[in-house]
């Protein structure tokens, strides 16, 4: 028995080479939020509080600390070492639609309006659209950013594959042409095209729910022909999506439905003792991996 288990400790590594595993991880600055698929099974979804000022507009500002909590936690529920991708905060990111050559757009900074100092180093990031011809969608974020999560991710030995944009996320998770995201620090209403935003609008954080409906109306006046909103909230905003859309619908002239791909059997759960916790942006980040 002692040589057997020698042997699988030593297959082990091996094992994990040949079949990675994966957790999807949605970071807010609130809260993280991990999620484990079997297929399109849910195995694993849970979200971990952070205390206040861990991370501030999605800038890690205690690396060493959130790289220790990233690592225990994950190896503590049997994903040590997993190959992880991660969205981001939407005060995180910039997500703008290009025409014309994106390559260009490092040199046009001033025409994306983009919500950072001009001197702040920026990786720009853009995709052409394939049902668009010479268009492209460009996600921008700060440098000092993005090596601070590579920087989180080693020292909690595990390897990064992606660090997603939470619109691009939103917009996959739903087949809508307006989608709401809520998060704990803002709102963003996108209007999107087969799961590409194609215009955003920043709003306030959705509590008071007076002052955000406010601020929501004259956004859906333009589209007076619109008869449903999706909702989708971020784990980490500390609201209940279905207790919001309810308070939500009782002021807006449309229909508000919450995004939830558990009940909507886009995921099973396979969980012996499910948490009531939303996974509606990490169904997005995973949703272009799980395609046929």
């Amino acid at each position: 028995m002692v040589v057997l288990s020698g042997v699988q400790d030593r297959l082990a590594p091996l094992q994990a080479w040949l079949f990675p595993q994966r957790v999807y991880l949605e970071l807010q600055d609130t809260a993280i939020t991990a999620m484990a698929l079997d297929g399109r099974q849910l195995v694993w979804l849970e979200r971990v509080p952070l205390p206040a000022g861990t991370c501030v507009a999605g800038h890690p500002m205690a690396p060493d600390a959130l790289g220790d909590l990233l690592g225990d936690w994950l190896l503590e529920r049997g994903f040590g070492g997993a190959r992880v991708r991660a969205v981001l905060p939407s005060q995180a990111t910039a997500v703008r639609l290009l025409q014309g050559d994106p390559a260009l757009a490092a040199d046009q900074r001033d025409l994306l309006q983009l919500p950072w100092a001009e001197d702040k180093p920026l990786d720009l990031i853009a995709q052409p659209l394939q049902d668009a011809p010479g268009r492209s969608l460009l996600v921008a974020a700060q440098s000092a950013l993005l090596e601070s999560w590579i920087e989180v991710f080693a020292l909690a030995a595990l390897p990064l594959d992606r660090l997603e944009a939470a619109p691009l996320c939103a917009a996959q998770a739903v087949d809508a042409e307006l989608v709401l995201l809520v998060e704990a620090q803002g709102s963003t209403l996108l209007r999107c095209q087969a799961g590409v935003p194609q215009w955003q609008w920043p709003l306030p954080a959705a509590m008071p729910c007076e002052s955000f409906v406010e601020a929501l109306i004259p956004c859906l006046a333009y589209w007076p022909q619109l008869r449903s909103l999706q909702l989708v909230v971020a784990a980490g905003a500390d609201l209940e999506p279905q207790a919001l859309a309810l308070e939500l619908q009782q002021d807006l002239p449309v229909r508000v439905d919450v995004t939830d791909p558990l009940s909507s059997s886009w995921l099973l759960d396979g969980r012996p003792e499910p948490t009531a916790v939303s996974a509606a942006l990490l169904w997005g980040l995973a949703a272009a991996e799980l395609a046929p």
